[in-house]
Order: structure tokens, then sequence, then C-alpha cells
């Protein structure tokens, strides 16, 4: 018992030391980039594929939100990625795009199939 509340006390102690534990704070410093194919992919109506994208730099500690505004007349892309999932503090890449096809068609390289809304947080 006494170990148990040794190990609390440490705990409680250390989180007074901090001001505000895990506070974030958003700054307005962003940018909106286009996700541009590149590959040719032809597509049936309702199908979900992965399209390679032109490659997205992501910086660590950026939220990256798809504008639902653009999107290319076959469909839409729902999120971008890359193979491996690396964490929120590490340099990302988006090198594909997770694509819905409304109707049947194709989607060219170099076309606009969507854009990324690209938020970068500061931690305080």
């Amino acid at each position: 018992m006494f170990k148990i509340g040794g190990i609390v006390f440490d705990i409680e102690e250390s989180l007074k030391k901090k001001e505000s534990p895990g506070k974030i704070k958003l700054e307005i410093r962003g940018k909106r980039l286009l996700i541009i194919a590149d590959e040719k992919v032809e597509l049936k109506k309702g199908e979900i594929t992965n399209i390679k994208i032109k490659n997205i730099d992501i910086e660590p500690y950026t939220l990256t939100f798809i504008d639902a505004y653009e999107k290319h007349p076959m469909g839409s892309v729902i999120s971008i990625g890359e193979e491996i999932s690396l964490p929120f503090d590490s340099k990302r890449r988006g090198d594909y795009g997770v694509f819905i096809a409304f109707k049947d068609g194709v989607v060219n390289k170099g076309d606009v199939i969507g854009c990324v809304v690209l938020i970068h947080l500061d931690l305080e």
C-alpha cells in the first residue's frame, strides 16, 4: 500500500510542477495543397482504391484535413498516407490517396484529384 501511495504522490508532485500539461497552442500557420495523381487508373463506380500521388511532405506536429470542395469528376480522395504510418511527431509524406469512384471513368496522371489542408501545431 505504501509503495502505491508513494508512486501516486510522485505523479501528483510532477504534475504540480507543470503549468499546463498537454496544452496545445494552435497557430494559424498552414497551407492548402493540390493532390495530383501520379499514375493513370481506370475506375468502376463504387470502387475504393489507392492512387499514387505526387509526394506531399508533412512536417512533424502537422494535421491534415481533406478539403471537401476540390474533387475529381470521377470521385473523391478521402485520405492521404504512406505505406508505413509514422508518429505525429515525425516527418511524414503522403504518397498515395485513398479514392472513392462515383462513376466509371479514368483518372489520368497529372489530374487534380483533391486538395489537402496542412495545419501546423506548436506544442507548449
